[in-house]
């Protein structure tokens, strides 16, 4: 929950600092030096190391099933039995 805010107030705060359209594009090479050229590195660095928080989030969750499903011999892929793929 804590990361969602701290996200939510970087986004504010990005929107606020620069121009929608260097926001949209992520382009912080074509920004003259300076401060704002800084804060859209530091931006930029900010959202990848969230986004491999997330993966490395999701691959512990997935680790986590497959061992409960080795387990208990269940399977957690919501997928009915007929639509999955042969295994």
């Amino acid at each position: 929950m804590l990361k969602v805010n701290w996200l939510a107030a970087v986004t504010v705060a990005a929107t606020a600092a620069f121009p929608p359209v260097t926001i949209a594009q992520g382009d912080c090479e074509a920004m003259p030096a300076g401060p704002r050229r800084t804060d859209c590195f530091i931006l930029r660095a900010r959202v990848q190391g969230l986004k491999s928080d997330i993966a490395a989030g999701t691959a512990r969750q997935k680790k986590g099933a497959a061992k409960l499903e080795s387990q208990t011999g269940t399977v957690s892929d919501p997928t009915p039995p007929g639509k999955r793929p042969a295994q």
